[in-house]
């Protein structure tokens, strides 16, 4: 187990590992946003079939890597039963799409609402630091947690229609992880000039 040196490299290490994922995760859900607003009829069959493939060619591997020599590099890894799993996930989702796009929606809806928490939370965080952005963070964490609320409702008449609304949800939730982020990277910044 690591331990923080004087100078805190651990927990630097963490802070930047954290804010280096989290503007991963943003600009995933920005380019996603786009893609949905660009191709609504196209990007949620696309993206299951990516997803579907994938799962294929990494349960093919892995049930390759088993029943190779390479397994006895690394005995008890589990990598047959793994696999298996991940074939049939995969056939499974290219054999009925449509139920595994009603679960994206779900998690789509479940991602902004837990955007918009973190972000609302981000602002309560900012409070003492700087007040004028914490107002900006905190309509933006609220508004991310409406549209997760209206995405998991589905009040759309069509799927085309569900698809396009949530590509702009994503983009806002994207934008609203970076002004998060990058408010946060400031406090820390100021914070750190101060001592």
């Amino acid at each position: 187990m690591p331990r923080p040196n004087p100078t805190g490299g651990t927990s630097m290490d963490f802070l930047s590992s954290l804010r280096r994922q989290s503007l991963i995760l943003a600009l995933c859900y920005l380019l996603i946003g786009i893609f949905f607003v660009l191709w609504p009829g196209t990007a949620v069959d696309v993206i299951v079939r990516v997803i579907a493939m994938g799962a294929l060619i990494v349960g093919a591997i892995r049930i390759v890597e088993f029943f190779s020599s390479r397994k006895y590099d690394r005995p008890f890894s589990n990598s047959l039963a793994g696999g298996v799993v991940l074939a049939v996930l995969g056939i499974f989702m290219l054999a009925r799409p449509q139920v595994i796009v009603s679960i994206l929606y779900v998690l789509l809806g479940g991602a902004l609402i837990l955007n918009g928490i973190l972000a609302v939370q981000s602002a309560m965080d900012l409070w003492h630091f700087q007040p004028q952005r914490k107002l900006v963070l905190l309509a933006l964490g609220l508004l991310t947690l409406i549209l997760g609320v209206i995405v998991l409702l589905n009040p759309f008449s069509t799927a085309r229609a569900l698809v396009l609304v949530s590509g702009v949800f994503l983009i806002i939730g994207g934008a609203t992880d970076l002004v998060s982020l990058f408010s946060v990277l400031n406090v820390t910044k100021s914070s750190g000039r101060k001592e």
